[in-house]
């Protein structure tokens, strides 16, 4: 009768274990995801910046440890001119990404507004 007893109490324990391995994955899952989310806007920014102002929509992988995730991004832009005398400023350029696993349901997306300023004639 104990042997039942306590063989039932480690498949409780064990079920247990396995719950919390399961959460540890997919907090893992969720902050490589974040870390990743950052990532790819500093190299958005990074891009725009270094093409004066205009970069593309796309989608890709990462490299290596983190071959698993993937990336998209979507910019849309939008001329912005001064009231009154229809001087053009610059651009206002929305960059909005989403970083997801493969086969998961890691996800991380963020949207940032960049200002573009027009070169000096």
């Amino acid at each position: 009768m104990s042997v039942v007893i306590l063989s039932t109490g480690i498949v409780v324990v064990l079920g247990a274990f396995q719950m919390s391995l399961s959460a540890l994955a997919a907090a893992r899952e969720s902050v490589n995801s974040g870390i990743l989310l950052r990532q790819a806007m500093a190299d958005a920014e990074l891009a725009l910046r270094e093409a004066g102002g205009t970069i593309g929509s796309g989608s890709g992988a990462f490299d290596e440890e983190f071959k698993d995730y993937r990336w998209r991004r979507d910019v849309r832009t939008q001329a912005v001119i001064r009231p009154g005398d229809g001087q053009r400023l610059g651009n206002n350029v929305d960059v909005a990404l989403l970083v997801w696993r493969d086969g998961s349901g890691a996800r991380a997306s963020a949207t940032q507004l960049f200002f573009v300023k027009e070169p000096d004639s």
